[in-house]
């Protein structure tokens, strides 16, 4: 029998910088993974568990379009970052 989970979290930090009109960005990505593998003639019973995390800056000017559909501009930014 093999068996496998994996799972994600994501937290995302955002910086609005009136002064010089950007937006900065950190993304923490962590990712879980678990394997386990019963019964196996090549390894036995074999249960394997990790996870891997990763942070990511970036900053984005915010022009005057930005201020009619706001929700739109950061959720587009952070989606490319968590990618």
């Amino acid at each position: 029998m093999k068996i496998g989970t994996w799972d994600s979290i994501h937290i995302v930090s955002v910086d609005l910088e009136k002064q010089d009109g950007k937006a900065r960005y950190r993304v923490t990505s962590t990712v879980f993974l678990k394997m386990l593998a019963t019964n196996s003639d090549a390894y036995g019973n074999l249960e394997i568990a990790g996870n891997l995390s990763r942070s990511r800056e970036e900053s984005y000017t915010m022009d005057a379009r930005v201020q009619k559909d706001a929700d739109e501009f950061h959720i587009g930014n952070i989606g490319k970052l968590i990618e």
